[in-house]
């Protein structure tokens, strides 16, 4: 069972995991764009879709809080793939899974490639998560519009996003 813990750390956590992921990311595709020519029409739709906390794992004779950021990849073809990896409350990569495979598995990171006990744990935590980012965010602006009376659409063509789909301002 999981130890007492704060919701909005976790919340908190799952939005920095997502942002430093995102710009892992976003840092890997800019590698190839021409920054002279219009950049957003080259960019390519790599980015992360969400974060889960999936709960509390031993590792490393310790509990750590292991977080699900599922990612969405453009393959060289076009095509569209998720992958999901696998991380501590620390940054930390431990494994992921490309959906895109024709086999649901999860690969642990080179550095815990023989840690069978890690796998076994990754492999029992529910993907659904303890909390998901989009729900939580999504619920927050339903709030935000209940409290003003107004319907969420009109929430929504308010906030704005940056040409990878991140809120930056509202």
């Amino acid at each position: 069972m999981d130890r007492d813990f704060d919701k909005e750390k976790i919340i908190d956590k799952m939005r920095s995991l997502r942002d430093k992921r995102d710009l892992e990311l976003l840092n890997m595709d800019l590698k190839g764009i021409n920054l002279n020519s219009y950049y957003q029409k080259e960019l390519p739709k790599n980015k992360v879709l969400n974060v889960k906390y999936l709960g509390e794992i031993n590792f490393d004779e310790e509990k750590k809080g292991i977080y699900l950021i599922i990612e969405q990849k453009e393959k060289e073809d076009g095509t569209l793939i998720e992958i999901e990896r696998y991380y501590t409350e620390d940054g930390e990569f431990l494994g992921g899974n490309n959906k895109a495979d024709q086999f649901d598995f999860i690969v642990l990171n080179e550095k815990y490639i023989d840690r069978e006990d890690l796998l076994k744990e990754l492999q029992n935590m529910g993907k659904e998560g303890i909390f998901d980012l989009n729900e939580i965010e999504e619920d927050r602006i339903d709030k935000i519009a209940k409290l003003l009376g107004i319907k969420k659409e009109d929430i929504e063509e308010k906030i704005f996003h940056d040409e990878r789909g991140n809120v930056i301002a509202v």
